[in-house]
Formats: structure tokens, sequence, C-alpha cells
């Protein structure tokens, strides 16, 4: 699994646009990946999941091995996410980041609306979204 965060050690205004875009492009490119691995016969596939909110972020771990890393409620939610992309789309997007996308930049993606799905640790569904680039 790979980890990646916006808004930190540096505050950004954008970072969920930021977070969106880079799915997208990484969705985008894995496609032409694809092309080649199916000439060699092999599969490969991976799916994003996106929430927006705050986290502790920070050097953690033993004084030999410390991680520049982020942890909480927000990571633990878009882990959860990511897990409920198979079978649904390949980038799932919280309510939070939707919204966040929307009154930073209206209309940058269309958001397709995938329902609310039932998430270990929380006692109400969440709403997900998939987003796309509008080209």
């Amino acid at each position: 699994a790979i980890m990646a965060f916006w808004g930190a050690p540096m505050a950004t205004e954008d970072h969920a646009l930021q977070a969106v875009r880079a799915a997208l492009e990484m969705q985008r490119r894995l496609e032409l990946f694809k092309q080649e691995l199916g000439e060699l016969g092999e599969i490969f596939d991976i799916g994003i999941g996106i929430h927006t909110g705050q986290a502790v972020v920070g050097f953690l771990g033993a004084s030999r091995r410390l991680d520049y890393t982020a942890i909480g409620d927000t990571v633990n939610l878009a882990s959860r996410i990511e897990g409920l992309t198979k079978g649904v789309a390949r980038v799932l997007v919280s309510e939070a980041t939707r919204d966040a996308c929307e009154a930073r930049a209206p209309g940058s993606f269309e958001f397709v609306d995938r329902g609310e799905a039932k998430v270990k640790g929380r006692e109400r569904p969440v709403r997900l979204f998939e987003p796309r680039s509008k080209t």
C-alpha cells in the first residue's frame, strides 16, 4: 500500500483538488501501463481512496527507524474507502473531498454518486463519489 497526503508540512488551500488530480492522472497512466502489460499477459490494477480532513503528521517511530507519516481518523477512513473501490470504481472520494473540491474550484470534475457504504469504525454510512475528468 502507498499513502500520499497533501497540506503537510505546509498547509495548502487546494489539497483536495491536488489529491483528486493526482489520482486521476495515476489512473490515466495506469491504462497506458496496462496496455504494455497486456501484451505480456500480465494483469495489474490499483484502487485509490481519498478523504479530506485533519490528521496528525510528523516523524513517528523509534530513533533508529523514524517515518514521516500521517495518522488519525482521516487516514483510516481514506484507507477504508480504498478498500471499497473493488468492483465499484478505481477512484472513490468521500463527500468531504467532493465538497472541498467544489468549494475551491466548482465544476473542475464530474462527481458520480456511488451511494453510501457502511465503514468499520463509523456509526453512519459514508457517501462515496467517483471523480471523473471533464474532457
